[in-house]
């Protein structure tokens, strides 16, 4: 490889270790988790809790943890209730949108337990918490999740892209009273302007008000700017948990311009072949709810929001200057030593071959 070559090769590894950030996936082989089926389960081909319960009955939940290492492993364990995040995605940890104020119970109120397990060396433990049942009836049914995170990982978080360098497992537990199935009913909520982690947006709100599942929606948002330009955002084959809600949300840039913003927001939901409402995509719907609603941005709001932008895209996180600099004097380092290297290597070479011209000059003067 010539000078030129390792160079750029250098070049590159030195700069993807400064600005790469660690992910850990959501799995390890280290810990086993198998929930064990409960006695009052629905579904029992499904390896979640799906419970049948009457009002007021308290159950035990039990989940098998195994540890293929050679330490012992302590769990951390938390009881979620499922939310909905914006890609249309049911949230079972509960990270991600608040619930809707529709929810009427929340099931992570329902199932108590120990905060922690500790998983002995090449062995098992079992973790049991107790779900009980509201007192009342009720229609639908209830999802969350038990967490379970090996504790003593690494939490931090990478600046703005928040990566967090995390791993956890977790079982989804639905509950309910009857084996009746509910209807969702999608509603539009509100409509605002606001700066978020991904930065300035109008947003609109979808909510899920009743107690089941909304599979295969589909929502579509057309926001008209105060220039006239248009933009449409479109949600497909999403899921929505029950009572939660999910936005949609056009980004304004830097540069927000102050106005009036015209937002249609259309929900389509109950999807069949034989449904009255089409959606222009080739799909129809049996349900559809659309709204139409202003946003008016003001000039005092405009620059509050662009100024906002302004200061963050004003320079780079310090984290990733320090990497960067970093990086740089390794890199003049390297470079710095590969020359000399180089150098030497290449007088080393001129010397030996100079050496061997000489050796070969006086073989020739002696056979003569």
């Amino acid at each position: 490889m010539s000078l030129k070559q390792l160079m750029i090769a250098l070049l590159f590894v030195v700069f993807g270790l400064a600005i790469t950030q660690p992910v850990h996936a959501a799995s390890n082989a280290a810990l086993g988790v198998q929930p064990v089926q409960s006695t009052y389960q629905r579904d029992k081909n499904v390896s979640y809790f799906d419970l049948l319960l009457k009002a007021g009955q308290a159950t035990p939940l039990q989940v098998k943890l195994t540890n293929s290492t050679s330490s012992a492993i302590k769990v951390d364990v938390q009881a979620t209730t499922a939310t909905s995040s914006d890609s249309g995605i049911v949230d079972y940890t509960g990270g991600s949108n608040t619930p809707d104020n529709t929810l009427p119970h929340k099931i992570s109120d329902a199932v108590q337990g120990s905060k922690s397990i500790t998983v002995p060396a090449k062995g098992s433990a079992t973790y049991t918490a107790t779900l009980t049942m509201p007192s009342t009836s009720f229609s639908g049914v209830m999802v969350g999740g038990l967490v379970f995170t090996p504790a003593n990982q690494s939490s931090s978080t990478s600046g703005k892209l928040g990566v967090v360098s995390k791993y956890a497992y977790t079982v989804a537990v639905l509950a309910r009273n009857s084996n009746d199935i509910l209807a969702p009913k999608l509603e539009i909520g509100g409509v605002t302007s606001s700066r978020t982690k991904q930065g300035n947006q109008i947003r609109a709100m979808v909510r899920n008000t009743n107690a089941a599942f909304a599979n295969h929606i589909e929502t579509i948002t057309t926001i008209k700017t105060p220039s006239g330009k248009t933009k449409t955002l479109r949600l497909a084959d999403a899921q929505m948990a029950p009572n939660s809600k999910l936005y949609q949300a056009m980004a304004l840039g830097t540069q927000v311009t102050a106005g009036n913003y015209q937002v249609t927001t259309t929900a389509y939901w109950g999807k069949s072949a034989t449904g009255t409402y089409a959606d222009g995509h080739g799909n129809h719907y049996q349900y559809r709810t659309t709204t139409n609603k202003t946003v008016k941005i003001t000039q005092a709001k405009a620059d509050k929001l662009t100024k906002a932008a302004a200061k963050v895209h004003s320079g780079m996180p310090k984290a990733y200057i320090i990497a960067i600099v970093v990086g740089i004097v390794l890199l003049v380092l390297i470079i710095f030593l590969l020359i000399v290297i180089f150098t030497r290597r290449k007088k080393s070479a001129q010397k030996l071959a100079d050496l061997e011209k000489q050796v070969a000059e006086l073989k020739n003067h002696t056979d003569k």
